[in-house]
């Protein structure tokens, strides 16, 4: 057996005892493929690696003892051993090949990851229905693609170290086997409160996959990026907190941030700092999207923006209070928060305002606008059932046109102009004050203000342009 490749005794179905001597340094590839008869194998301390399909579909084997000198184990190496119970892999080994232990059905309890292996391949042990425990070492840093698929046995994941495990590459969802598992326990403890250790500046994709234990998630400053899906599936996860930090957190990757806490109820949520993620053209959903048992949000003066769609169709929001620090609020950042009721107060850091930044959020019924807002973009106020407006902004353009609930509108000190069209067919207006720092007025500025009764004009103006008042047939 000097050679890595050998069908010599494939499907020798007659074959029952097979002992491997002290000079076998490896069981090369298909060595005993298919020997459907074989009952026993018995091998050195000598030998290194099991090779590839070396014993592949051996069903009458019940055991292996792999002995301390063997470092890998071959892709296929004991794929379709129907008969295996349990196997020990012991501290030696270093990966485990791609279905390895491929539908090793009778495989039953627990099963150990020694602290040796790295690597765990493609489909290792897919439809191993009957194990119901792993342990997954700190010396893990990749798991291959459906490596644990069909395990629907798995009812707990066994770790000693987060953050070894929060580093760990999985290469699909049912990768991790927390996706039939459900149950991680740290050091024993089932994991209800996940706080991330401080020094962690990753957390890859599908991490948390669909651990139900967790409850709430506290995420450090020092983390910089969380991958795709990392808490999909965490369906009693209520509280979530960015703990206060400079830089932005990025998250999901290929615009597929949206299933980040996919299936979460989210109810309370700390915002500590700036969230990055990718809009896709094709679902522009962000990773809090349409999470409607949302109802507390607080985020912290470390903010310096709410990116687009962050909070779209969160209904449960009642009550938002954006901080001095921020500077933009985002397009669609709050888009059918319907929920949202009362005064909206946008604080004097806030320079822009996006598209349709508001839109629908029919609770809205006041809002104050201060002089930092350089730029408020189409529809940001559309569908809002508003019936007072502050304005202190220095220009105020056509933001408000065509509502049919502003009833009142101050206006600040610091307007200096009015656009064209500005207040146009805003029909429940019954008075208007014009404050005296203002020496000019746009065209159309009230046209078609029906209601409005009451205009009084600043000492300072000096022209008002054609059709100002056009139609205000209550004047």
């Amino acid at each position: 057996m000097g050679s890595s490749y050998s069908t010599a005794f494939s499907n020798c179905t007659a074959l029952s005892t097979v002992t491997i001597g002290e000079k076998v340094k490896n069981i090369p590839d298909y060595a005993f493929d298919g020997c459907s008869g074989l009952t026993s194998i018995t091998i050195s301390n000598s030998v290194t690696s099991i090779g590839n399909y070396a014993l592949r579909n051996c069903i009458g084997l019940t055991n292996v003892e792999i002995p301390n000198s063997v470092t890998s184990i071959g892709n296929s190496a004991f794929s379709g051993c129907t008969g295996f119970t349990s196997i020990t892999i012991p501290n030696s080994v270093t990966s485990i090949g791609n279905s390895a232990f491929y539908s090793c059905t009778g495989l039953t309890g627990e099963l150990i990851i020694p602290n040796s292996v790295t690597r765990i391949g493609d489909i290792a042990f897919y439809s191993c229905t009957g194990l119901t425990s792993i342990t997954i070492p700190s010396s893990i840093t990749y798991i291959g693609y459906r490596a644990f698929q069909g395990c629907a046995g798995l009812t707990a994941v066994h770790i000693s170290d987060l953050a070894a495990w929060c580093g760990i590459d999985f290469d699909s969802e049912d990768a991790n086997p927390l996706y039939y598992a459900k149950n991680l326990y740290l050091n024993g403890e089932l994991l209800t409160k996940l706080a991330i250790p401080d020094g962690v500046t990753s957390i890859e994709g599908a991490t948390f996959y669909s651990c139900e234990g967790l409850t709430s998630v506290t995420i450090p400053n020092s983390v910089t990026s969380i991958g795709n899906a990392a808490f999909h599936g965490c369906t009693s996860l209520k509280d979530l907190r960015f703990e206060d930090g400079e830089g932005a957190l990025s998250l999901g990757y290929n615009a597929d941030s949206r299933i980040l806490f996919y299936d979460c109820p989210l109810e309370t949520l700390y915002l500590g700092r700036d969230l990055s993620y990718t809009i896709s053209y094709a679902y522009r959903y962000s990773p809090f999207y349409n999470t409607k048992t949302l109802t507390s949000v607080t985020i912290s003066n470390s903010v310096t923006s709410i990116k687009n769609y962050m909070f779209y169709g969160c209904s449960g929001i009642t009550n938002i209070e954006i901080p001095n620090s921020v500077t933009s609020i985002g397009e669609r950042a709050f888009d059918s928060c319907t929920g949202l009721t009362g005064e909206l107060v946008i604080p004097n850091s806030v320079t822009s305002i996006g598209n349709s930044a508001f839109y629908g959020c029919e609770g809205i019924t006041s809002v104050v606008i201060p002089n930092s807002v350089t730029s408020i973009e189409n529809y940001a106020f559309s569908r809002c059932k508003i019936k007072r407006i502050e304005l202190d902004c220095t220009t105020i353009k056509s933001w408000f046109n065509y509502s049919s609930t502003i009833e009142e509108i101050i206006l600040g000190n610091n307007v200096t102009i009015i656009s064209d069209n500005a207040f146009k067919s805003c029909s429940k207006i019954t008075s208007i004050t014009i404050p005296n720092n203002i020496t000019s007025i746009g065209t159309e500025i009230f046209r078609e203000c029906s209601s409005l009764q009451s205009v009084i004009l600043s000492n300072s103006l000096t022209f008002i342009n054609d059709g100002t008042f056009y139609m205000c047939s209550s004047l």
